[in-house]
């Protein structure tokens, strides 16, 4: 069965967004979360006329103090299960990445499941992600693109999940995302289609705060030559930095750079795990190449998850992937577009590559990578 026989390619939004909004028009609504997927969930259920129906929003961190969010208290488990006892019409909307998680405690404290739902933080996401053109359109018109990328694919698992990604966009159904994860601590290390060597140059752009390097560390068993730790926000680059000093880390080099196709300042949106270039603003930070940065390094393993600018960093790395084909692990979720883009650039540079897609949170449309392999490095 060809890619486009496999695409759910005639979802209507809008009738599907409707159908779901109806459902809550007569219910109670309580919002898992008060973070910023609470704060999708709440800005989606709004902008349907479902704002009254919202009572409550839930946290686990909030204090015996009564706090507020969008004129809604904020409320602890505990209190939640006794306002549940009180008024079982309540539906709770899991406003989390973390929903595989989440549901289960809720069934524990004695939740129905057909008053759970997972589905919402997705389609609130998806609804102002693509607010100026559906993820149909988008589909439709870079068809034979995403077709060259879904060929492309060494095994029937990475097709698996490149088809139920889309599809879960083009329906805003996350049940098409059910069983192609990953385990998480697997992920830039899917242990079957990767052995480090005991000469690794890793090069982490986007390193956060050393969140990687402790499971490269831990994998590696401390067997590599270098590791090259490459991230743009200031704030995450202080804390990279003392995590490096505190736990001793070995042939580690730093660098508060971001990774572009230039050397240029730009504009910075700093946010914990996702910060990200934007336009303007008032942080500004250095970019440059990796082919500049790296031009005295032989560079033998790219990870990149740098929110969006996946690839004009690998345009600033075409001369590292033509000439060494390095194994490169790049995140793909920001944009449905990158789905087709990144594959198609890395083989476009070198055609050494064999290409495999693994995903690693489960029911969430989120850390999905692109493995391109040397052939040399198939296991």
């Amino acid at each position: 069965m060809s890619l486009h026989e496999k695409l759910l390619l005639e979802s209507n939004w809008d009738e599907i967004i409707d159908n779901y909004s109806k459902r809550y028009l007569e219910s109670k609504i309580i919002i898992w979360g008060s973070g910023v997927g609470a704060d999708l969930v709440y800005s989606f259920l709004e902008s349907k006329g479902l704002k009254e129906n919202i009572k409550y929003f839930v946290d686990n961190k909030v204090t015996s103090i009564v706090e507020e969010k969008n004129g809604c208290e904020i409320i602890t488990p505990t209190v939640l299960i006794q306002e549940l006892e009180k008024e079982a019409n309540y539906k709770i909307i899991v406003a989390s990445m973390f929903l595989s998680e989440i549901k289960p405690k809720l069934l524990k404290m004695g939740v129905k499941e057909e008053n759970i739902d997972i589905r919402c933080f997705g389609i609130a996401k998806d609804y102002y992600t693509f607010k100026e053109k559906y993820a149909t359109d988008i589909v439709m018109e870079n068809l034979s693109s995403y077709n060259e990328v879904y060929n492309m694919l060494d095994d029937e698992f990475s097709k698996k999940i490149f088809v139920g990604i889309i599809n879960s966009k083009l329906t805003l159904d996350n049940k098409y995302l059910s069983g192609i994860n990953s385990k998480a601590h697997m992920q830039y290390f899917e242990e079957n289609l990767i052995d480090l060597m005991s000469d690794e140059v890793f090069v982490d752009c986007g390193s956060f705060d050393g969140d990687t390097l402790k499971i490269f560390s831990d994998v590696s068993k401390g067997n590599y030559k270098k590791y090259i730790a490459i991230e743009a926000d200031p704030d995450n680059f202080k804390k990279l930095k003392i995590n490096v000093s505190n736990n001793n880390y070995s042939n580690v080099q730093i660098y508060n750079l971001a990774c572009w196709d230039k050397k240029e300042t730009l504009y910075f949106q700093s946010n914990l795990t996702a910060g990200h270039v934007i336009s303007c603003g008032e942080v500004k930070i250095e970019a440059d190449t990796l082919d500049n940065i790296l031009s005295e390094e032989k560079i033998t393993f790219i990870k990149m998850d740098i929110e969006g600018a996946e690839e004009n960093a690998l345009i600033g790395a075409k001369k590292i992937i033509c000439e060494q084909t390095p194994l490169l692990a790049i995140c793909l979720y920001h944009d449905l577009k990158d789905f087709y883009k990144i594959p198609l650039l890395i083989k476009s540079y070198n055609e050494n590559y064999t290409f495999y897609i693994r995903h690693y949170t489960e029911l969430v449309d989120q850390e999905t990578v692109c493995y391109a392999i040397p052939k040399s490095r198939l296991k």
